[in-house]
């Protein structure tokens, strides 16, 4: 996913709660999901669907390999 436009100033980890929080240089703060199970979990119910192959390229990673967290499991 899309980070800072900018250094990172200061940052938070919550063990517990499986949660990093970040602040920028530009001003804007980032919760990060570190739990794989849960970030899923919640990716899933705010889109509703699997990403297409370019939005996984363009908003999780060009190397890493399309496995959309909300395909169906066989």
């Amino acid at each position: 996913m899309t980070g800072h436009a900018g250094s990172v100033q200061i940052l938070a980890f919550r063990p517990s709660q499986g949660v990093l929080t970040t602040g920028g240089a530009d001003g804007s703060v980032r919760l990060w999901q570190t739990d794989r199970g849960r970030a899923r979990a919640v990716l899933c119910a705010a889109t509703g669907s699997a990403p297409t192959p370019w939005l996984w390229r363009q908003y999780v990673s060009p190397d890493l390999p399309y496995d959309p967290p909300c395909a169906a499991r066989r």
